[in-house]
């Protein structure tokens, strides 16, 4: 089921890595999230991206327990810094 994961603030990019998705998702009871899992990217602008999950970390300190996104696939370009993206998430499995 697609709910609403976060709202990107930030992204950076780690090179051989792909780019960081900031805040990253609150997991939501026990909900889990693997590499592969598909995310719908929606922008301001209306045009959706379908991606999924290149990688996830856990950066400290992390007081909310977010689940940091990488994506493998796009670049800061298709997720620019300073704008807020909608994101939302679909699973794979």
């Amino acid at each position: 089921m697609a709910r609403h994961l976060f709202t990107v603030t930030s992204t950076f990019s780690v090179p051989g890595r792909g780019i960081v998705l900031i805040p990253g998702i609150t997991p939501v009871g026990n909900e889990q999230f693997h590499v592969g899992d598909a995310l719908l990217l929606k922008r301001p602008d209306g045009a959706e991206i379908m991606t999924d999950i290149g990688g996830l970390e856990f950066l400290t300190p992390n007081p909310n327990h977010e689940v940091t996104v990488m994506l493998k696939q796009l670049n800061k370009n298709d997720v620019p810094s300073r704008h807020r993206r909608v994101v939302s998430g679909q699973r794979a499995h």
